[in-house]
């Protein structure tokens, strides 16, 4: 995975695992979003530079590998992997003090039999997407607020 996000772009992702951890240990699930946006901002103020950039010297990569990083660099999925890895870090410091199987296991069972692992997938889950979606967001209006204008060309008559 590092190879696809790059170096700049890991920093940003433990950053907000690190800091959705945090935020959700010592305060609530409501750090989710509020990191995810934080990360989101980060992101997209990144690859605004990045792309002020490359119009600059122009790019010289080209391909699948060069578009799939520009995808997993983005905003959004780097805030919603940031949001798993918070929580995934949090179920399993909770596996290693406690019962978290058997709660999973008891949460599944009343919301209509959910196996425990795919209570926890859908833990996880939730945590992606609300991270994602505010990243996703605050990463947009951060590359509005900060895009430049392209140079205009002297119009032909």
């Amino acid at each position: 995975m590092p190879l696809l996000l790059g170096a700049a772009g890991v920093t940003p992702l433990l950053f907000g695992a690190a800091s959705v951890a945090a935020g959700t240990w010592f305060g609530s699930w409501a750090a989710l979003p509020i990191t995810g946006a934080l990360v989101g901002a980060w992101q997209g103020r990144r690859l605004q530079r990045d792309a002020s950039a490359t119009r600059l010297h122009g790019s010289l990569r080209t391909g699948l590998r060069a578009r799939l990083r520009g995808r997993l660099r983005g905003p959004a999925p780097t805030a919603a992997l940031a949001g798993v890895l918070g929580w995934a870090v949090l179920l399993l410091a909770g596996a290693a003090r406690g019962p978290v199987v058997e709660v999973a296991r008891l949460a599944g069972g009343v919301l209509g039999g959910l196996p425990s692992a795919a209570f926890l997938a859908v833990a996880l889950l939730f945590a992606g997407l609300l991270a994602g979606a505010a990243g996703g967001a605050c990463g947009a209006l951060v590359q509005l607020a900060t895009a430049r204008p392209a140079p205009s060309s002297p119009e032909r008559d």
